[in-house]
């Protein structure tokens, strides 16, 4: 598929940060962001660095990472850690986003952190891997679902996520009209609370009317209980050729399909 620069609005640091702030209120007021953005420094060195909100090279040739991000990976990880995930090359012209095997006390205060992600999302081809935002993902919902609808993924896993109906609604709205997204894991998603029905339904639409999706992980997600709601999505997919799920699921103990 064709790729092309998401967010051609944001011609500054000072419009992106005006954009961001109206996108999630728990961001920071647009001035203050800003200033945040345009002072971004490295937490293990002090030293400054840009925020990479402008990229030609990885769009322009989809077999190599943007210089950019790769010269800034040792920088943005130090700021990722605090988010209990890493960014790392695969291969040529792909970055993946993953668990960090480290646990630490999460802060509250992870905007700075959130708006990384967002910029490579959004900002960079080569992010096509995201998986391991368990704990983050809740926090800036909003921010993340805006990424997703820009972004050019090709791998969205939201194992172990902890999301509330609303939230998967979200996710679905977000990724409903991707032309990238080949791979998806609701692996041991847990839905904590909201209407449990509107979020299923939402799931199931998406699976029945998407076209480009190749892989579904499904095991263990109390999302999808009903197994008619789920045999009735994938009888009408065209698309996914390899499916995870739980005998579970079909009340068929002991079969895994």
């Amino acid at each position: 598929h064709t790729c092309k620069m998401a967010g051609t609005k944001w011609k500054s640091v000072t419009e992106y940060a005006a954009y961001l702030a109206s996108v999630d209120q728990q961001l920071p007021a647009a001035n203050l962001l800003a200033r945040q953005l345009h002072s971004l420094r490295s937490p293990s060195t002090n030293t400054r660095f840009r925020l990479p909100l402008n990229c030609t090279v990885c769009w322009s040739n989809p077999t190599a990472t943007c210089p950019v991000v790769l010269n800034l990976l040792p920088v943005l990880n130090e700021y990722f850690f605090y988010m209990g995930i890493k960014a790392f090359e695969v291969a040529p012209g792909r970055l993946a986003l993953d668990a960090s095997e480290l646990r630490i006390n999460f802060g509250n205060n992870l905007h700075i952190q959130a708006t990384l992600l967002h910029c490579l999302l959004t900002r960079h081809r080569c992010v096509e891997v995201v998986e391991g935002l368990c704990f983050v993902l809740p926090r800036y919902l909003q921010l993340f679902c805006d990424a997703l609808r820009s972004s050019v993924l090709r791998t969205l896993r939201l194992d172990k996520c902890w999301l509330t109906g609303t939230a998967v609604e979200s996710i679905v709205a977000a990724i409903r009209d991707s032309e990238h997204i080949a791979e998806l894991s609701w692996n041991e998603c847990v839905i904590t609370s909201g209407n449990l029905q509107a979020a299923e339904g939402a799931v199931a639409a998406y699976i029945a009317n998407a076209k480009f999706l190749r892989i579904l992980d499904v095991q263990d997600v109390l999302l999808l209980c009903k197994s008619v709601t789920l045999v009735k999505s994938l009888e009408k997919n065209v698309s996914i050729e390899s499916l995870f799920i739980s005998s579970s699921m079909l009340l068929d103990p002991g079969l895994i399909y």
